[in-house]
Parts: C-alpha cells; structure tokens; sequence
C-alpha cells in the first residue's frame, strides 16, 4: 500500500470507526432533485402565480359555511295544538318529566321550584308569558345571556314538546324551597 492511502484512511478514522465516503444510492439522489424542484415550482405558484392563498381558501369555506347554514332545512316552528295535546297526554308529560330530570333540574331544580334558574311552577316569567308556545320557544332557542343553552339543536321534536308540556303541567304546584318570584305575573 502506499503511504497516500494510509493517510486518507486515518483523516477517516474517529474513536476506532472507520468512516467510508460511500457515494449516496442513485434512487436516493433523485428523489432529493425532484423535491428540490417540486419545492421551487410550488413556492412559485402560491407566492406568485394564482395559487389560492391561505386567507382566500379561509375566505372561500367559510362563504360554504355560511351557504350551508341558510339553505339547511329549517326545523318546522312550534305547533301550537300538537303543544296542548302533549300537555293534555300524561304519557308525554311523564316522558317531559324525564327529560326534565336529566337537562333542566341542574339550575330549575328537581321539582321545577328554581335554583340557579328561576321557578318554573308560579304565575312569574322572566321570558314569554307562560303559555305552551312561549315555553317551548324559550327551551328551544334558550337564553344565552342568562346561562341557558338552545335546547331546539339537542332535542327531539318529541322531547321539546314533551318537557315544555311538563314544564306547564307543574304550574301552580308550589315546591317547598322554591324561589321567589321573578319578572312579569300572567294569568291563563
């Protein structure tokens, strides 16, 4: 061997590894060009050409969003004779009852006599007047502002109709414990 040889061999030698200055596989080498092109090509069209920027595709789903949102089918509004038939049904108030217990009694109370909301079983309301319409309306589209969600997405036609017809079935029914009065006095 010559000595040319053995002083590249040891400029190659670390803590006993021999490192080999092995050419990189030839797959290797193009795929890294063509991402190296593919890169440039795309910069080129998203910086300058009439690639669709970030804020414009932004812009772009959501006007679909908003689209979608008004040409969805429209939960049909609130009948009033099917609303009074539900709350002439005890089969639908006990069903309401049940839907009470699990959604509205956390801030109505079990009994409906108030809590963190306001009581339900007096001649008072703080929204609408009381009558089966106007508490099917406040459960299905709730009070944001005080803390109550929109119930209308969650539940079943069936289950709005049947907790507004308990709702009004445990008027006048006078819990012990239950809040004082609030708002407005309306009589059937």
């Amino acid at each position: 061997m010559s000595s040319h040889q053995d002083d590249s061999d040891e400029k190659h030698v670390y803590d006993g590894i021999v490192e080999l200055d092995n050419q990189l596989p030839r797959w290797w080498k193009i795929l890294f060009y063509v991402t190296v092109v593919f890169g440039v090509i795309y910069y080129y069209h998203y910086e300058f050409g009439s690639g669709v920027s970030i804020q414009e595709e932004f812009d772009q789903e959501m006007a679909a969003i908003e689209s979608k949102k008004y040409s969805a089918p429209q939960k049909p509004s609130l009948n009033e004779a099917k609303l009074t038939a539900f709350y002439k049904s005890p089969e639908h108030t006990g069903k309401g009852k049940a839907v009470f217990q699990m959604r509205c009694a956390s801030c109505h109370g079990g009994a409906g006599g108030g809590g963190i909301g306001p009581n339900l079983t007096d001649k008072f309301w703080l929204h609408g007047d009381g009558k089966v319409t106007a508490i099917a309306q406040v459960v299905k589209e709730g009070v944001p502002e005080k803390g109550m969600p929109p119930w209308g997405p969650i539940l079943s036609e069936e289950e709005l109709y049947s907790v507004t017809a308990y709702i009004k079935s445990i008027k006048g029914t006078n819990p012990p414990g239950g809040k004082e009065p609030q708002g407005q006095e309306y009589k059937d």
